[in-house]
């Protein structure tokens, strides 16, 4: 799982320890650089992106405020699943799953 979207870096992310936020295609290339094959890959979190944008890019928090934690955990407890479900078009974040190419090339033994 990566921070996603480049113009969604800021102070929160920074203080987060996030270099750098990535694309679709970014990812895609490391993962195949660094010799993955990838089995999946999604967004994650389309409901968290308003507040980061607001908080990261506009008022250049370095952190969210408590009450907005608060309201985001417990929204997301109902929007973080059916995103799950349905696949949404973007997110805050993406997630990848993949394996390395040598995997596959291994013998498999009976």
């Amino acid at each position: 799982m990566v921070p996603a979207h480049p113009a969604l870096h800021g102070p929160i992310g920074e203080t987060l320890g996030h270099y750098r936020r990535c694309t679709r295609k970014t990812l895609r290339a490391a993962l195949a650089r660094a010799g993955f094959r990838i089995e999946s890959l999604q967004w994650l979190n389309m409901f968290g992106i308003p507040g980061w944008w607001l908080n990261a890019r506009v008022l250049k928090r370095d952190r969210l405020p408590a009450f907005q934690m608060a309201a985001y955990n417990l929204l997301s407890r109902v929007v973080l699943p059916i995103e799950s479900w349905i696949g949404p078009p973007v997110g805050l974040s993406l997630v990848a799953v993949a394996t390395p190419e040598e995997h596959d090339r291994a013998p498999r033994v009976a």
